[in-house]
């Protein structure tokens, strides 16, 4: 039996004037989505494009935009009647969220799920691209006992089904689901299979976290401010050092609303920031500042130091005005 073909439907305020490209953005998302309004102190000129395709019960979504922070009220949500989950990620930025009583910061790669029916605050401080997954929520209800286990917690990208999961998403653009005409089964039983192996991972740490007799998320920060060096450093060296599991390490993180990656970065930047703001580290090429940071491919260092601070290494060292750095823009942070 052939599937039928899949169509995308493209916003783009590519061509509105710019008085009216935000106007017409919140209308976009509230067509698409759902209703949800700028946060205060939005940008007054902004760009963005939303590309999305319904493959079964399931929408597939791509944004590509300026920074832009959003919120959805209790009086947007007393006008839906849309009972709806998303599963949200950046490939390549950090982000944060307010949900479910629950203050996330994510890294590049980190998932959070989303529900439609309860208030919560996006904050998209980079220019980037984020993925969406739009989920009916008696569906999500029939793979999850209890959604709450995820709703609002990051979900790491680096291990466990976390990574599945973010690997999965992140193949998931709306150009290779129509492309491949998948079919809305075979797209809900893969995901749906992901969705429950992961929350059955955090039920794990978050059941294991709670025997700990005292915070362990200090003790860990301590570990990375002494281990940020190391390449490759993982959540899993972490917790052989401490004598924990890794998933004791992921949920005390959740629990002080950080991710172990967004943690490691922020020790990294850090370092190098430091290094970049002495005129002592002049000498030294910037590709070595990023190996003595923990980041000996070049190319990430760069990516990540931009995403931090707005700005590259060579560009901050060359526009250094004094020695007094501008203060790190943290993940988890507005």
């Amino acid at each position: 039996m052939a599937i039928e073909p899949l169509e995308m439907r493209t916003w783009s305020t590519h061509g509105i004037a710019k008085s009216q490209k935000l106007d017409y953005w919140v209308d976009a998302i509230c067509e698409q989505f759902l209703e949800m309004s700028p946060a205060k102190g939005a940008p007054k000129h902004f760009d963005g494009e939303l590309t999305s395709v319904q493959c079964g019960s399931i929408s597939v979504n791509r944004v590509n935009s300026d920074p832009l922070d959003v919120v959805r009220t209790r009086s947007a949500i007393a006008r839906s009647s849309r009972e709806t989950y998303y599963l949200l990620c950046m490939p390549d930025a950090s982000w944060s969220v307010k949900h479910m009583g629950l203050h996330s910061g994510l890294g590049s790669g980190d998932l959070v799920l989303i529900d439609s029916r309860e208030p919560y605050e996006l904050r998209f401080p980079f220019a980037g691209q984020a993925r969406s997954l739009g989920i009916p929520a008696e569906w999500l209800q029939a793979w999850v006992a209890d959604p709450r286990t995820l709703t609002g917690r990051a979900i790491g990208a680096r291990s466990g089904w976390g990574a599945v999961l973010s690997s999965f998403v992140n193949a998931l653009t709306p150009e290779y689901v129509a492309s491949m005409q998948l079919s809305g089964a075979i797209l809900t039983d893969q995901l749906g299979g992901l969705i429950a192996s992961t929350a059955d991972d955090l039920s794990a740490g978050l059941r294991t976290i709670r025997v700990q007799p005292h915070s362990l998320a200090p003790a860990i920060v301590r570990t990375l401010k002494a281990r940020y060096t190391t390449p490759g450093l993982t959540a899993t060296h972490v917790a052989r050092e401490l004598g924990v599991s890794v998933r004791t390490v992921h949920a005390a993180l959740s629990q002080q609303g950080m991710s172990f990656s967004a943690a490691l970065a922020r020790e990294r930047m850090a370092a190098a920031h430091r290094m970049i703001s002495n005129p002592g580290f002049d000498s030294l090429p910037l590709s070595e500042i990023g190996r003595r940071a923990g980041l000996p491919e070049a190319s990430h260092f760069v990516r990540l130091y931009r995403h931090y601070f707005g700005n590259t290494p060579g560009s901050e060292r060359h526009g250094r005005r004094g020695d007094q750095p501008p203060p790190m823009k943290r993940r988890g942070q507005p």
